[in-house]
């Protein structure tokens, strides 16, 4: 009896010992698949607290980000206080583009200001938007090189979500919200909410307080 006892006693450590050598194995290969699958933002941050050198080339590119938004500020016909920029953005025509105070511009966001573009203060215009002041003359041919413009005014505390084309001659009202993916042809009301393509006004902006 006492002979089986150890028996299975011996069987039972062999067995837990070995689900314990294949809980580490485990955790192990799931520790190395997380690593192998990390993301290239995540490797590249890694690499950014462990190098000198690549410190010292993200802190180059940083100040040579500001030089490129205090340039891009300069040829502004007129540039607000405490502005923000997210490189990269494209202004052409920028000597006729206004831009107001407190407003914040996302990056990939492009704007065509050779028709006048007025943008007041404390705007959100967000990524991936295009603004247009100018564009084809569709009535001559052939159009290539035929342009007609029209001034685009983007009242004061107006946010314009990702994606939306602004097209020539457009007023957007003060307060107003463009919603993401709009193509905005027509005037919108202040204090509205708009969106869809066309943008059409679908409510009121109700503000708290």
């Amino acid at each position: 009896m006492i002979s089986f006892l150890a028996s299975v006693g011996h069987r039972f450590r062999s067995a837990e010992s070995g689900f314990a050598r294949s809980q580490a194995s485990r955790a192990a290969g799931n520790s190395i698949r997380s690593r192998a699958c990390r993301p290239p933002a995540t490797l590249f941050q890694n690499l950014m607290k462990q190098s000198p050198f690549a410190k010292c080339m993200l802190g180059l590119s940083e100040l040579l980000d500001h030089a490129r938004v205090r340039k891009l500020k300069a040829t502004l016909h007129h540039c607000g206080k405490n502005v923000t920029l997210h490189l990269p953005i494209i202004i052409e025509g920028a000597q006729y583009v206004t831009i107001g105070e407190n407003t914040t511009i996302a990056p990939f966001v492009h704007i065509w200001g050779h028709g006048n573009v007025f943008i007041g203060v404390n705007c959100m215009i967000a990524s991936h938007c295009a603004i247009t002041s100018v564009t084809h003359d569709y009535t001559v041919a052939p159009m290539i090189g035929k342009t007609t413009s029209a001034p685009i005014r983007i009242g004061n505390d107006v946010w314009i979500g990702a994606h939306c084309t602004v097209l020539p001659g457009v007023a957007i009202g003060d307060g107003a919200v463009v919603g993401a993916g709009s193509i905005v042809t027509k005037d919108i009301p202040a204090w509205s909410v708009a969106y869809g393509v066309p943008a059409v006004v679908k409510k009121m902006r109700i503000v708290a307080g």
